[in-house]
């Protein structure tokens, strides 16, 4: 996931989704009603989203999902050919596809997350865009993300950078021996100023999401405490990396 969204700088992202980068789409209405000619079951479904957004902070949170959702589908759109893109979007017609558009927005209005939103948009819209013989779970992804705070969040994607960009990918070591040569927990205290107990109570409570684990088993001189990424998570960036927002050029 080389330049992706999720590394944006706060600048570069405010860039992205602003008015001028969004062609001919100049308030919120605009922009739904372009979403809803695309998908029509998101136009009910956003409407009772948007009757209880409420304070400023949701309205915020809408508004972001909302232009992040009409560039996704323009730039899956873009890069289909025309039949293609119909008929990916008849997926979108589906009980299925109600549900998890129901999820990502439930969790966008409830998280400040930045990350979170983009990856609820990812998540939904690669739906439409990816085939997924069965080894992708975006359904069971947007279940687990709603549950992650923001720090969570954090902490998974340092845990993921620190394991992805691994240039002695050896496969001689052991689970154990891997976690102790990139110490992801020393660069989450680093980036993330959180003390080893606190971050030890968070990753116990990450562990849940199906994302990290620790490490177990009888080894000489290990008493526990140690986590890794899992095959979940793998996938799941996987899955997002497929995402047009996976490069800045969109």
């Amino acid at each position: 996931m080389e330049n992706t969204i999720l590394d944006m700088s706060e600048k570069e992202f405010k860039n992205l989704i602003s008015k001028e980068n969004l062609p001919s789409i100049y308030s919120k209405n605009d922009i739904i009603r372009s979403i809803v000619e695309l998908i029509p079951i998101a136009g009910p479904i956003i409407d009772g989203f948007l009757a209880k957004a409420g304070t400023k902070f949701r309205e915020k949170r809408m508004n972001m999902f909302l232009v992040l959702l009409y560039k996704s589908l323009h730039s899956i759109k873009n890069s289909l050919d025309k039949k293609g893109f119909d008929q990916k979007l008849k997926w979108t017609e589906t009980e299925e596809f109600h549900d998890m558009l129901n999820i990502a927005l439930d969790s966008t209005l409830k998280t400040r997350s930045r990350e979170k939103i983009i990856m609820n948009v990812m998540v939904l819209t690669n739906i439409i865009s990816v085939d997924n013989d069965g080894k992708f779970r975006p359904e069971e992804y947007l279940y687990s993300l709603e549950l992650l705070s923001p720090l969570e969040l954090k902490v998974i994607y340092i845990f993921y950078k620190c394991y992805q960009n691994d240039i002695n990918k050896t496969n001689n070591e052991n689970e154990l021996q891997k976690s102790t040569r990139l110490n992801p927990k020393e660069q989450v205290i680093n980036k993330l100023y959180i003390d080893e107990q606190d971050l030890i109570f968070l990753l116990k409570r990450i562990e849940k999401s199906g994302f990290l684990k620790e490490i177990t088993g009888s080894m000489w001189g290990y008493s526990g405490g140690e986590f890794t990424i899992t095959e979940s998570l793998n996938r799941m960036m996987k899955y997002i990396s497929k995402h047009p927002f996976s490069h800045f050029a969109i």
